[in-house]
Order: C-alpha cells, then sequence, then structure tokens
C-alpha cells in the first residue's frame, strides 16, 4: 500500500509537545471548543480519532446521512444509524527498505529490527505521539513483551513526529525501516504486512456536523467521496475502498482475507481512553517526551478556528 508521501516540516530544535497536543487531536479539540462555543467552522470531519464519533453521535452533535452508495459499503466501516460513515481503510505495518526483505516479504517480523544492520537505522514516529501508531506498538508488546522495546531503543533509532516522515526517510534510503506507519515509500521502500504478526488497520470516518454551516454542500462531498468512481480511482489507487464493489489497490488481496488484522480492533482500543493513555505513559518510559513542532502546525499559528471567514 503506498500512500502519497511528502515529507514533514523540520522540527523546532529542542521544542517539546505538550500534552494533549498530539497531532490528531488538534483537530477534535478546535471542533469540541466550535461546538461549545456556538462557532462551528467545519462541515464534516475526516479523523482518526474513531471514539469522537461515537461520542459526538451520542451528545447529538451529528447529522444522520447516509451518502448515495452506502448500501455498497463494508458494515464494519459505517454506523449503522448512519451517522458516520467510512471514507477509507487505513493500515500501518513496517516499512522497509526492498532490499533489506527476504524471498517472501510476508516472513519479515518485528525481531529482525534487532538485527545490526539496523542500528542507526531506524527513523521512528513517537508511538507516543500518535493512537494509530501507538497501537502498533501495543500489538508488538503484546507478542514480543516490554524487552523488545528496550532492545529496540538500542538500535538508537531517530524518533520523529509525523507519520509521512518516516515513510519518506526509508523512501529517501536514508534509513532502512521504521514501524507501525504507511505511506509512499518509493523508491527504496515498500510497506510489508508481516504473516505472523498482527498489523493495525481501520476505517477512516467521515460525518457532517448537525449544525453545519454548508450541510448540503457537505452531504454533497461525502457522497463524492464514498461514490463508486472516486473510491475506485482515488481511493483505491494506494489503499482498501470501503465500498464492496471496489477492487483493492494491484499488489494487495481484499482486506477481509488478511488473517492478522482485525478493523474493528484500533475503535475498541480507541475507545478505553484510560488504557490508552496507561499505555502510552509506559511506551514514553522507553521512547522520552515527544520533541520538535506539530508537523500540521509547525508555526504553531493556526489558532483555534483555521478556515473561518
Amino acid at each position: 500500500m503506498g500512500q502519497p508521501g511528502h515529507r514533514v516540516p523540520a522540527a523546532v530544535p529542542g521544542r517539546e509537545a505538550q500534552p494533549g497536543h498530539r497531532p490528531e487531536q488538534v483537530p477534535r479539540r478546535r471542533i469540541d471548543n466550535q461546538l461549545a462555543t456556538g462557532s462551528l467552522v467545519a462541515d464534516a470531519a475526516i479523523l482518526q480519532t474513531a471514539q469522537d464519533f461515537d461520542r459526538w453521535k451520542k451528545q447529538g452533535d451529528l447529522l444522520r446521512y447516509k451518502p448515495v452508495g452506502w448500501d455498497k459499503v463494508f458494515a464494519d466501516a459505517k454506523d449503522k444509524d448512519g451517522y458516520y460513515t467510512g471514507v477509507f481503510y487505513g493500515a500501518f505495518s513496517y516499512v522497509v527498505n526492498s532490499k533489506q526483505l527476504p524471498a517472501n516479504p510476508g516472513d519479515f517480523k518485528g525481531t529482525d529490527l534487532l538485527k545490526p544492520a539496523y542500528k542507526n537505522k531506524l527513523v521512528l514516529t513517537y508511538p507516543n505521539d500518535d493512537d494509530a501508531v501507538l497501537f502498533g506498538y501495543k500489538q508488538l508488546v503484546d507478542k514480543y513483551g516490554w524487552n523488545y522495546l528496550a532492545q529496540l531503543v538500542k538500535q538508537n533509532p531517530k524518533l520523529i513526529r509525523g507519520v509521512p516522515g518516516s515513510a519518506s526517510g526509508v523512501a529517501s534510503g536514508d534509513y532502512l525501516a521504521s514501524i507501525a506507519v504507511g505511506g509512499d515509500a518509493r523508491p527504496n521502500g515498500t510497506q510489508v504486512f508481516s504473516d505472523t504478526e498482527r498489523f493495525n488497520s481501520w476505517a477512516q470516518r467521515g460525518a457532517i456536523f448537525k449544525n453545519a454551516p454548508h450541510k448540503a454542500g457537505a452531504k454533497l462531498f461525502m457522497s463524492w467521496l464514498d461514490s463508486q468512481a472516486v473510491q475506485k480511482n482515488a481511493i483505491a489507487t494506494w489503499t482498501w475502498s470501503v465500498r464492496k464493489d471496489v477492487s483493492p489497490p494491484t499488489g494487495l488481496r481484499p482486506l477481509a482475507s488478511y488473517k492478522n488484522t482485525d478493523q474493528t480492533a484500533f475503535a475498541k482500543f480507541m475507545s478505553d481512553r484510560a488504557s490508552v493513555e496507561r499505555f502510552r505513559s509506559q511506551v514514553e518510559l522507553y521512547f522520552g517526551q515527544v520533541k520538535g513542532a506539530d508537523p500540521g502546525d509547525p508555526t504553531d499559528t493556526l489558532g483555534r478556528s483555521p478556515g473561518a471567514f
């Protein structure tokens, strides 16, 4: 799977990310504040923070809307009541230099990264900075134990903020591998799904707010995004479509045929915030506090209501 890759803006030296300022959490905080102050800017949200959609639904903040073709969307990718609908399946796993892979790439596993060849050659997105990355590390700890992280840190990995920077680091040839990320790693790397380890896959949810300033436009957008044409010609060129009638990208099997992933597991993980934070706090003991600017707002100038007019 190759997501369009781009380099992350350079981090501000010595600047530490503040607790609660993780990149995937920032849009949610802005939306919550706009809902609380009656100043909603966003018509719709497409976010990784799966638990927020269930919360917004419960609070009555979402518009019940089934995009055109909703019946063609996999059941695990949509709310049964029609308050949110998936727009693509994300998947995070290993991104590895192609020359480092075994004859069968599926034989690759996390313990391979502890070999001498990977010393000083790993580029890792801080797992304590992104919940989807964090869940990938949770799966590794479940399989190999905490000592795996201790051994991984001894490999002296380069730690960065943002997933695209990890993929591009392998793509450039500067690094040999990354963990629990996704993206376009060409020309030097590729995303690998191990046959013996679990990987994180999930439906990225999208929804329209009940008090959206432009409801009609938001409905058109969601129906366009989930249409067969867009899912086939845009989404399925780099990842799995949420529609049953759209084939996966070249080189990938249907997502349901991968027995070592569960498309609903990440949302369940995200819903138990106390457990997430306990695990994150332990992971931080190994990787340290997050340092660097938010790649989505490197100058910290977007404020509470970016895009308002």
